[in-house]
């Protein structure tokens, strides 16, 4: 993971950036609203410069994620159904507005494209969705141009749509086998843990 600060006290803001030598991106904690109708603000990630450190003020309010930003050769969304892992990537270095948050990017400028992730982070990533006793899980990954895999974060109600449709990943079957599964027998999931950050992304 890049290191984290998860925090609503700009002091700390402050010198986390320092830390990291001014690679600085926020991201909200949760998400601003949630509607039937769409269209609700929405706040992407962001690079932050020292000229957004003197803007803190309305942080007390509402905590967020600030992470130290990793340069990448390209990202990875990963649906978790049911221990199954559906990877697409997507490099956004073409686009200009998608440099830090791909979601700002247009769609020709950088399409979807069949991913793969080491058994070994697939395998710790199962284990981790299993473990905050959840049966769906999306989780971005940074490549770093070193080929490095750098976990940021697991979305419970992450967008899985687009991997199917652009990828032909077959996520909704995954999803129906799992509650068909579920409504013929009574499993019991752990609790999650008392303390289980669930970065949205």
């Amino acid at each position: 993971m890049p290191r984290t600060l998860v925090t609503n006290d700009a002091a700390r803001v402050r010198a986390f950036f320092e830390h990291v030598h001014g690679h600085m991106v926020a991201k909200m904690l949760t998400p601003l609203s949630q509607s039937m109708q769409g269209g609700q603000p929405f706040v992407y990630t962001s690079a932050i410069g020292p000229e957004d450190l003197e803007e803190l003020e309305g942080l007390h309010h509402s905590p967020m994620v600030f992470q130290e930003r990793l340069e990448k050769a390209r990202e990875l969304r990963v649906a978790v159904v049911g221990g199954q892992c559906f990877v697409g990537a997507i490099d956004a270095s073409r686009s200009v507005a998608g440099q830090v948050d791909w979601r700002r990017s247009r769609p020709d400028e950088c399409p979807w494209e069949p991913g793969e992730l080491p058994a070994e982070v697939a395998t710790r990533l199962v284990r981790l969705v299993a473990a905050l006793g959840l049966v769906y899980g999306a989780a971005d990954f940074i490549v770093t141009p070193e080929g490095r895999h750098v976990f940021l974060e697991v979305n419970p109600a992450g967008e899985w749509g687009m991997l199917e449709h652009d990828l032909d990943l077959p996520i909704a079957a995954a999803f129906a086998e799992v509650l068909t599964a579920e409504s013929g027998s009574s499993p019991t999931r752990p609790p999650p843990p008392e303390r289980a950050w669930l970065f949205s992304s």
